[in-house]
């Protein structure tokens, strides 16, 4: 490319030089042909030095994407995969199995009912929850025995119970709290939990009212930061776009009136606590400030017209005086 440029510079520079010294006509003509020659032959070279380029760039994506199907299925190990089943489309009445087989590079998958995804224990029984709900109930017990220790010999009983029960304890209650619904059971569980900390903060019997324990911790219950997470979520769901795949299934749940569960919980937990059902259609935006003139709001309060008397509380008179 230097190579190209570098004759090119000379004549434009040529060129230059024959219109001040005020050389002939023919001359001139010469050299700017001579010039637009060269500028085509360079602007060739880089056609040619592109497309090399773009060879080298394809051939390295073509070897590299090279049996990329066999590495993945080499990745994905028989003997280290389940398969869940969720319908009955996958039974298989007519071998005397009870489902088909399924195989991986000649290996046979194994079947199960439970797999942990991202933390949350799922089955294939009616009720998807049922061992994270008994996990949760153990993960709870654990965490309330944790802030007995930690709170026993403290220097402030009441802030390292209450500071790590914030900070330790309901984020791993409350995770994907969003999109799971937990049986009443369990709720009721936590709530007694928590009660049960804050006494045990606070230093009292366990006959001290409820109202009395959350508001002196300073706690919301678990129902609240229920309602708050998926009220939220839905929320956010309506303001988004329609290439969304979660809007799309929003969409579809609402508009088919599929009484899922988390579509009915949501809406308890909205007549519950007497949030309005409106629906964004926008994405909202934060308010801008706007010019207002200095009679705008006396102009607006005026509705008769007669002389107004100063100091009277108001907002005509405030102005005025």
């Amino acid at each position: 490319m230097a190579t190209a440029l570098a004759p090119r510079k000379q004549l434009c520079r040529q060129h230059g030089f024959a219109l001040r010294l005020g050389a002939d006509e023919a001359e001139v003509q010469d050299l700017w042909a001579h010039y637009l020659r060269t500028k085509k032959s360079m602007s060739t070279l880089v056609q040619i030095r592109i497309r090399t380029i773009k060879h080298k760039i394809l051939k390295e994506i073509k070897v590299t994407g090279r049996d990329v199907g066999k590495k993945f299925w080499r990745h994905i190990q028989g003997h280290k995969s389940t398969v869940q089943p969720w319908t009955d489309s996958l039974r298989d009445t007519e071998m005397g199995l009870e489902y088909r087989e399924l195989s991986i590079q000649g290996k046979l998958l194994a079947w199960t009912i439970e797999c942990k995804y991202l933390g949350i224990s799922i089955t294939s029984a009616p009720s998807y929850l049922q061992i994270d709900e008994i996990g949760l109930a153990a993960k709870t017990e654990a965490r309330q025995s944790f802030l007995g220790t930690k709170g026993l010999w403290s220097f402030n009983r009441f802030e390292v119970c209450r500071v790590l029960r914030k900070g330790l304890a309901v984020p791993g209650l409350t995770f994907v709290n969003v999109v799971l619904c937990l049986s009443s059971g369990t709720r009721q569980a936590l709530e007694t939990r928590q009660r049960e900390v804050g006494c045990m903060a606070i230093g009292t019997q366990r006959c001290m009212p409820n109202e009395a324990v959350q508001g002196d911790v300073g706690w919301s219950s678990f129902k609240v930061r229920e309602a708050m997470a998926k009220i939220s979520y839905e929320r956010r769901l309506s303001g988004m776009s329609d290439d969304c795949w979660a809007r799309q299934m929003y969409k579809y749940i609402h508009q088919r009136s599929r009484n899922t569960k988390g579509a009915t919980r949501t809406k308890v937990l909205t007549e519950r606590f007497g949030v309005e059902t409106t629906r964004l259609t926008t994405i909202p935006q934060s308010g801008k400030r706007h010019k207002v003139r200095a009679l705008s709001v006396y102009r607006t309060n005026k509705q008769t017209m007669e002389p107004e008397p100063f100091l009277d509380k108001s907002r005509g008179s405030s102005l005025l005086s």
